[in-house]
């Protein structure tokens, strides 16, 4: 079972001191939980990682992720069929040029680029149903719910949700600091650094070179 959001709104406000939501309020707690729960899945998007079946667009080699998908992952196997490699752009541009308008039965490779991260390019073009792996944006939970993302992030989310509410007050020195301490708790439960900048953010998946028609 998910982590209750009530809980973790509880243990929340257990650490503020403020049980009867008088300072902050359930509802506001409620809505920094969601909203940690989606900086989760933005700095980690394998916290909302699924697997589908799709079938993709045999007419184009360029194909994009579920609309509620926040960014490509990786395809792993035609279904019914062979498994699927990744390759580098650079070495399908150099060996076959034209390889955008090449047609098959079936997917032997993809290319992620980082630089759209909610597309992915494959060859040959098919249509053919695959195994694709994406992350998808967290539903919003409500009081009463579970968690949207795996219960291994509900620490980060606490933290989150403590950097907010004290952030709230952050004119007081101590809660700034308090502030500050729990966003680097949050930042260093997710392996990141405060001073890494946001284009680093993001745990794309790995470019590898592959020969082709391997």
């Amino acid at each position: 079972m998910a982590i209750q959001i009530n809980d973790l709104v509880l243990r929340a406000q257990i650490i503020l001191q403020d049980t009867t939501g008088v300072r902050w309020p359930a509802n506001e707690l409620v809505d920094w939980l969601n909203d940690g729960q989606r900086e989760v899945v933005m700095l980690h998007p394998q916290a909302g990682a699924v697997t589908e079946t799709v079938t993709l667009d045999g007419s184009d080699s360029l194909q994009r992720i579920p609309s509620s998908g926040v960014q490509f992952l990786r395809l792993v196997r035609n279904i019914n069929g062979r498994a699927i490699r990744q390759v580098d752009r650079d070495i399908l541009d150099s060996q076959i040029p034209g390889w955008h308008n090449v047609t098959g039965n079936e997917v032997k490779h993809y290319v992620y680029d980082p630089m759209d991260q909610r597309v992915f390019y494959v060859y040959p073009k098919a249509s053919v149903a695959v195994e694709l792996v994406y992350a998808r944006a967290p539903s919003t939970s409500s009081a009463g719910g579970g968690l949207s993302i795996p219960d291994v992030y509900a620490n980060a989310v606490l933290d989150y949700v403590l950097y907010r509410a004290y952030s709230k007050d952050a004119e007081a020195t101590a809660n700034a600091n308090l502030a500050e301490a729990h966003l680097r708790r949050f930042n260093e439960s997710l392996g990141l650094k405060l001073a890494v900048d946001s284009a680093g953010l993001y745990q794309s998946p790995v470019r590898r070179a592959s020969p082709v028609g391997s």
